[in-house]
């Protein structure tokens, strides 16, 4: 399928491009080689197929929602530099005033 020049100025004009005329040669070429293979592409017949969302098969990353025990407050209050009631105190990092 031949990109017809007229198609190739709208793309350009849509895409806000400038093209040279040298430019535009390549351009054409190579979008008219990318339509042609997608053309070729269309032609497999795929009716005996399932969709791929994957090229390789994936399995469960995750791990299982399990619940477990927790970090118990005193250790982790042991680790922080200041901590108040059985919070973990931090130094301000946003100033209050707009």
């Amino acid at each position: 399928m031949k990109l017809k020049t007229s198609d190739l100025d709208a793309i350009a004009r849509l895409a806000r491009l400038e093209l040279t005329d040298d430019a535009r040669e390549r351009l054409q070429k190579d979008l008219t080689e990318v339509l042609t293979h997608m053309s070729e592409i269309q032609e497999v017949d795929t009716s005996g197929l399932e969709p791929l969302f994957r090229p390789v098969a994936v399995g469960d990353p995750l791990r299982d929602d399990t619940v477990e025990e927790g970090t118990p407050h005193s250790s982790v209050g042991s680790l922080a530099q200041e901590t108040q009631d059985e919070f973990v105190k931090v130094p301000r990092t946003v100033d209050s005033d707009p």
